[in-house]
């Protein structure tokens, strides 16, 4: 008990610090706190993302310690261990990372703290290009799963996350040009090439980059996104369908039909996986409540709102098929940012506030069990 108690307060101890030197630059640069004419822009120099990525990864080291990954039960790093061996593939881009670590050292844990430490930086950086991010937001971010949670676990997706929260930044806060064109292209292929799900920046890239269609036409798409959900699973059944008869060894199909048919692991319900969601359905529902008035305030606001949408979509569907939930781990940033721009601009009732308070307090809950769970399965200390 006492090192689970310890765990956790070492992960808070980081954050801690973190949410105190985005307090104090915003002092810095604006003079007061989260104040409504002020520019908030919230930038923290490069060597300090990687000081804190380190410590994040300090943490990883912790509680990665004298546990022996190589023997069979240790989950999903289990399986990572196999691919850094040989003994199974991975995707191209996880390969590329276990080839570069090789280089140096056969031992895989360096791939685990390599992993929190490169995708902490990438998100962090991402939150340095992001122009509407408040301390709210840092701190809304910082108790979702993805900052150390997921990169102790997930760890192709966290590379691909890391890539997607990358394009979300230019694609939200930097004009069209080629060269921002061509680095967006560049971080998806990156992306897709760690996961397949990040196909799913694809038909977003066009979404978020040319709007001058939701003005009128963005409820009409979230009900379209709404009726998906219903039909969720015989859509992607049948988009894997067509791209079997394109190519037979298409990867992303035969993942789709892992995911859906039940031929593996991974396929199944989880009304708890919906449950999470509730922070963000809230978010969601604030956000199309306050459109009238914030959307000419708030920069980007259709985008995040739609951002947003897309998170909670697919926790809806992992009532269904619980693997869905993960597809959220791509919309955290921007929902991040969302909350802290409705909270700057948008609270005036005491209803409001309760409801903001709420999406704080059940998304904290829901992550200091997965910090509790970090340590029942990989705590060493």
């Amino acid at each position: 008990m006492i090192n689970c108690i310890l765990s956790v307060t070492l992960y808070c101890a980081i954050s801690f610090g973190l949410i105190l030197m985005y307090v104090f630059v915003l002092k810095v640069n604006n003079g007061k706190f989260a104040d409504e004419k002020s520019k908030d822009f919230l930038k923290i120099p490069i060597y300090l993302i990687v000081f804190f990525a380190v410590l994040y990864t300090l943490y990883n080291v912790c509680c990665t310690y004298g546990k022996d990954i190589s023997k069979k039960g240790e989950g999903d790093r289990f399986v990572y261990y196999l691919q850094f061996i040989g003994e199974i593939k991975s995707t191209t881009g996880m390969t590329f990372v276990f080839r570069l670590i090789q280089l140096f050292t056969d031992n895989f844990n360096a791939v685990l703290y390599f992993t929190t430490f490169a995708c902490c930086c990438m998100f962090f950086l991402a939150l340095n290009l992001s122009k509407e991010v408040t301390v709210y937001s840092v701190v809304f971010f910082l108790i979702t799963d993805i900052v150390v949670a997921v990169t102790f676990v997930n760890l192709k997706q966290s590379f691909s996350v890391g890539f997607a929260y990358l394009v979300f930044a230019i694609c939200l806060n930097k004009k069209k040009s080629l060269i921002n064109e061509i680095i967006v292209w560049l971080l998806i292929v990156a992306a897709i090439l760690f996961h397949i799900t990040a196909v799913i920046l694809i038909p977003i890239y066009f979404l978020i980059r040319f709007t001058g269609w939701q003005k009128k036409y963005l409820y009409v798409f979230v009900v379209i996104l709404l009726l998906c959900i219903v039909f969720m699973k015989s859509l992607c059944l049948f988009f894997a369908g067509v791209l079997v008869k394109i190519n037979p060894s298409s990867a992303l199909a035969a993942k789709i039909s892992e995911y859906f048919t039940g031929n593996g692991i991974v396929a199944g319900e989880s009304p708890f996986a919906f449950l999470k969601g509730f922070p963000f359905y809230l978010i969601s529902a604030i956000g199309v409540v306050k459109r009238k008035r914030l959307r000419l305030s708030i920069d980007n606001y259709d985008n995040y709102l739609l951002l947003s949408m897309f998170g909670s979509v697919f926790y809806l569907c992992s009532a269904q098929i619980y693997w869905m939930y993960r597809m959220i781990y791509y919309f955290y940033l921007p929902i991040s940012i969302f909350i802290g721009q409705i909270i700057k601009k948008g609270l005036r009732t005491t209803f409001d506030r309760l409801a903001i308070a709420l999406c704080y307090v059940s998304e904290a809950v829901v992550f200091f069990r997965w910090l509790i769970l970090i340590y029942i399965n990989y705590g060493g200390f």
